[in-house]
């Protein structure tokens, strides 16, 4: 950005795209905790930075729609001020183009997308278990934290071997609450279980086995004990295991290869949503610039913002539609998912390029 207009416009259009930021997600924040104020008030075991935590990880899991949101407002202010203070008409008179005045627009999308990218890859696989483990601790009532605490998934293994077990966490490959029977007169029981290539490794363990009599002792107690003959393979059980959604790109690229087909539809479905919606953005420039960039004694100033904040949400409302069309029907995600972003371009190029790239 060697020129003043260039620096101007992109500050500006950051300037807004905080605001708007800032007032959706303490608006957010105002709502949630009033809506929650009963638990908070009840809860002595948290601290200051556990709040901070938690509604730190709930704007990361909502940024990928309030982002877009934020930059069209954004996007529509630069703009439309532009036009109305006539400052469109003198730098398009002093030599400039719309497609060179709309740079720093696409610089800031890109900064976004990359941003999203970065969100869905590092921080959403650490944030969607650590939201869902503290609301199940804080939020639920006694009987619904005891009947989740009961419930358990179930794994059979070679030989007939079984697993039961509570929770999974998959960025560190362990099992809580586990239940390893190896016959119904072995029993272990294993406070939490960690999965690697040589084996797995269990942690404040119980063995339990039946006698002549046909009743249950235990055996043993173990701080940890290591399992060599058990190996397990999380992906092929993933549709009990752990939510897709919580993975990041790499670990759904990887799903997409080792998984049986209906868990790699799936795994197809988020990865190619999580790939194209960060672009998201420079869509938006391309669908509202022409209107807002158009010359007129009476612009639909309320108009525009109120297609554009519509079409936002409609959009996302539309691809978790595909998403889940996707899951629960053999169909391409590649093609699917992709409806809508290249249908969306296919409209509104023709006057965009007319409006922004021609003249």
């Amino acid at each position: 950005m060697k020129h003043l207009w260039e620096r101007h416009l992109f500050v500006q259009l950051m300037k807004n795209l905080l605001f708007a930021l800032v007032s959706f997600y303490v608006l957010y924040i105002v709502i949630d905790s009033s809506m929650h104020s009963r638990h908070f008030s009840k809860i002595s075991h948290l601290h200051w930075n556990d709040y901070l935590t938690y509604y730190f990880y709930l704007m990361t899991k909502r940024a990928e729609i309030i982002l877009p949101l934020a930059f069209v407002l954004a996007l529509n202010k630069i703009l439309l001020s532009l036009n109305q203070s006539h400052a469109l008409i003198a730098l398009l008179t002093g030599g400039l183009k719309k497609r060179t005045l709309l740079r720093p627009c696409f610089m800031v999308a890109l900064l976004l997308a990359a941003f999203l990218l970065y969100n869905f890859q590092i921080v959403i696989p650490k944030a969607l278990p650590y939201l869902e483990s503290f609301e199940k601790q804080n939020f639920r009532k006694k009987e619904q934290q005891d009947y989740q605490a009961t419930s358990a998934y179930h794994l059979t293994l070679q030989d007939q071997e079984h697993l039961l077990f509570g929770r999974y966490d998959a960025t560190t490959h362990t099992l809580y609450d586990v239940y390893y029977l190896p016959s119904l007169g072995d029993i272990w029981k294993i406070k939490h279980l960690v999965h690697n290539t040589s084996g797995c490794l269990g942690y404040h363990i119980d063995h339990f086995v039946r006698n002549d009599q046909g009743n249950l002792y235990k055996e043993g107690s173990y701080q940890q004990y290591l399992f060599p003959e058990l190996t397990i393979d999380p992906m092929s059980h993933l549709s009990t295991v752990a939510l897709v959604e919580q993975m990041s790109l790499s670990e759904l690229y990887l799903l997409t290869k080792k998984s049986p087909a209906k868990i790699a539809q799936s795994a197809k479905a988020h990865l190619v949503f999580k790939l194209l919606s960060p672009f998201l953005s420079c869509l938006l420039i391309m669908s509202c610039a022409p209107f807002c960039m158009n010359f007129s004694r009476k612009l639909p100033i309320f108009l525009i913002y109120a297609i554009s904040i519509f079409g936002v949400i409609s959009f996302f409302i539309i691809t978790d539609s595909a998403i889940i069309l996707c899951e629960n029907n053999n169909m391409n995600p590649i093609i699917i998912i992709s409806l809508p972003f290249l249908l969306c371009i296919t409209g509104f190029w023709v006057k965009f390029k007319k409006a922004c790239l021609v003249s």
